[in-house]
């Protein structure tokens, strides 16, 4: 007796029209870490003096402190808790630019000069 042919439920894909553009993936995270670089990159570029702080952190005080009474040099500071997800991405962003989480992250004209440790 002959036998049916064998029946299956795949589907082959079809073929992309050829004058279609072929369909990408972003991924929305690497656009926004990007993003975040730019602007951790924006800001330190528009300030002589950039401190990355957390409003809760004594030693973040006490670098804001010392440029802006001791020195008395205006400064550009960014507080990462008060920005959300975005903070949190940008302290991320900071992290793989400098190879430090912690903060104050203090630069000056540019470079990182360091924290406010003791």
């Amino acid at each position: 007796m002959p036998r049916a042919p064998a029946l299956t439920s795949a589907r082959r894909p079809a073929a992309p029209h050829p004058s279609l553009p072929a369909k990408t993936h972003t991924h929305t995270h690497a656009n926004t870490h990007t993003q975040q670089e730019e602007a951790v990159q924006a800001h330190i570029d528009g300030s002589k003096v950039a401190i990355f702080s957390k409003t809760y952190c004594p030693y973040c005080s006490r670098a804001k402190a010392l440029f802006a009474d001791t020195l008395k040099v205006p400064a550009g500071v960014v507080e990462l808790d008060a920005m959300g997800a975005e903070g949190a991405a940008m302290q991320q962003a900071l992290q793989a630019r400098t190879g430090v989480r912690t903060v104050p992250q203090v630069f000056v004209a540019g470079k990182l000069v360091g924290g406010c440790d003791g």
